[in-house]
């Protein structure tokens, strides 16, 4: 999905409208949430512009992302953001996942199977 950066302050106000509160990965995992509605905003495959957005756009909300790379794109692959630019959002508080080859999906039966696992590789 892509939308431009005002697109995205639009959206973010409208789920803020709604009563909707953003938190951290590590708190959806640890189970520490307060209420039904949460959001977690996580970032698939971390373009290279990442950082710099990040930077623009959800840290001034006080939002922390997961950003979820494969180590094989961002080391060989211009499109995706470099190691060092990758350890200034982990620096900044972003918890980094791993992003495998292909995507996991998530059923409801693999949920209630193992959720603890499940919710871990949401952020992958």
């Amino acid at each position: 999905m892509d939308f431009s950066e005002a697109e995205l302050l639009d959206h973010l106000e409208r789920f803020r409208k709604l009563g909707y509160r953003w938190v951290s990965m590590e708190e959806a995992i640890s189970g520490s949430l307060q209420g039904r509605k949460n959001l977690v905003f996580t970032l698939d495959d971390t373009h290279r512009t990442a950082a710099d957005a990040y930077l623009r756009i959800p840290r001034p909300a006080g939002i922390v992302p997961t950003p979820s790379v494969s180590a094989a794109q961002i080391k060989y692959d211009k499109l995706y953001l470099k190691p060092e630019r990758l350890k200034k959002l982990r620096d900044l508080g972003c918890l980094v996942g791993a992003h495998g080859y292909s995507h996991y999906y998530l059923t409801k039966r693999a949920f209630e199977s193992e959720p603890r696992r499940s919710l871990l590789l949401r952020s992958l």
